[in-house]
């Protein structure tokens, strides 16, 4: 698939207006060719559920959603959000760990929390530090699927 508005500035330098045009633009060429991933980049749930259920209304194939920043939430507060935004939405969440932003690092721990929630987590990206940790040994027994973006 292909991420669009996500972790690469996209995002944060677009109105919610923008993002969901860009959305709708990229589902429209990619025409069930490949899947568009469309980032949920938010501050909190609340905004978080509201960029995701936008997303899916633009047509988004899946969510990439990126823990909150600014707060830092318990692990608690961390499965809260992203089980959140997978009850509003249909569509498969790809969680998002990039620390260097959010000041949030997602242990092998807080993977397997949010893979116990049971939202429908197809994935989890992990980036830190410019370099991409791959937790395919830890996670496997629980069936989390770590994928590479």
């Amino acid at each position: 698939g292909i991420a669009v508005v996500a972790g690469s500035g996209e995002y944060v330098n677009l109105s919610p207006g923008e993002r969901e045009q860009v959305i709708r633009i990229s589902v429209e060429h990619a025409a069930n060719r490949i899947q568009v991933i469309a980032g949920v980049l938010a501050p909190d749930t609340r905004a978080a559920v509201s960029s995701a259920r936008t997303a899916c209304a633009a047509g988004a194939d899946a969510l990439l959603v990126l823990t909150p920043y600014y707060n830092k939430p318990s692990r608690a507060g961390i499965v809260g959000h992203f089980k959140d935004v997978s009850d509003a939405t249909d569509r498969p969440i790809l969680v998002y760990n990039n620390p260097s932003r959010t000041g949030i690092h997602l242990t092998t721990d807080d993977y397997l929390a949010l893979a116990e929630a049971g939202p429908p987590s197809t994935g989890a990206p992990a980036f830190v530090g410019g370099q991409w940790q791959d937790a395919n040994l830890s996670l496997e027994p629980w069936g989390v699927e770590i994928a590479r973006l």
